[in-house]
């Protein structure tokens, strides 16, 4: 999900492209090792480095995307037993 909520910090063309609402970007494949969330995780940091509000929603298993932000998959799990009690 992308929402502009400041101007954008990278001088250049690519900077000046404003999306005037929300926009979902989906990347599927069915075969592995394509490349499908390196690039969900570089176009996350990409356009947050433009300003944009992000949101990478991680639903692979492997929870890859969600370690490159230094999140450990296994905190997740703990955290909603902890609040699950």
């Amino acid at each position: 999900m992308l929402s502009k909520t400041r101007q954008p910090v990278v001088e250049h063309a690519a900077a000046m492209i404003y999306f005037p609402k929300t926009q979902i970007i989906a990347l599927v494949n069915q075969k592995g090792g394509c490349g499908k969330t390196t690039s969900a995780v570089a176009i996350t940091c990409t356009f947050a480095d433009l300003g944009y509000s992000v949101c990478l929603a991680d639903t692979d298993p492997q929870c890859n995307a969600t370690e490159s932000f230094g999140v450990r998959a296994e905190s997740i799990v703990e955290e909603g037993e902890v609040h699950a009690r």
